[in-house]
């Protein structure tokens, strides 16, 4: 006898729906606050100053002050050096008293002459005072930039997907025999 044996498979079937998601952003919201920088110069321009008082003193242009009391010391010392010509006179005639005129014919003739004594030099003497005034005065005040940020979060919609599985066709193992003759082995 014959077996006949017939197979068939089975069958898993699949259904699924997939997972969707929607995201939907939009950008920041920024705002940029700035403060531009700021720069002051104050120039004071620059000045030369000559003080010639003392030059022109020197050559003889005093102001009126300088010279009136110039005037006044060289006035005090003429006077005081004629008091003491005078007081020496006086003394050496006071000395010689017997001597005769002699001695005032000398001291005439040393009155007579001027025994100044003259020199060269250049003048003036002091040279002008020289000065300058003046310069740049700058003032920094910085700049700054300010950034503000709101964000603006996702927006964010979500379905799970589903998977459904089945048995779409049955496994089938089935045995016939066939055929009428039956061996025996003993």
């Amino acid at each position: 006898m014959d077996l006949k044996i017939t197979q068939q498979f089975g069958q898993i079937g699949i259904n699924y729906a997939q997972a969707r998601m929607d995201i939907r952003t939009g950008q920041a919201d920024m705002q940029l606050i700035t403060a531009p920088p700021e720069m002051e110069i104050k120039i004071d321009y620059p000045r030369v100053h000559i003080d010639q008082t003392q030059a022109l003193a020197d050559i003889g242009y005093k102001k009126v002050i300088a010279l009136e009391a110039e005037q006044a010391h060289e006035g005090q010392a003429t006077v005081l050096s004629g008091i003491e010509r005078v007081a020496r006179e006086g003394d050496s005639l006071a000395r010689s008293a017997g001597r005769g005129t002699a001695l005032i014919a000398d001291i005439a003739w040393q009155n007579s002459f001027d025994n100044r004594d003259y020199n060269v030099a250049a003048i003036p003497h002091t040279p002008p005072k020289i000065w300058f005034t003046g310069g740049i005065n700058i003032n920094v005040r910085p700049g700054n930039v300010r950034l503000q940020v709101n964000p603006n979060f996702p927006e964010i919609k979500f379905a799970p997907g589903k998977v459904n599985i089945y048995l779409e066709q049955e496994p089938l193992l089935k045995i016939e025999t066939t055929g009428t003759y039956l061996d025996l082995v003993i």
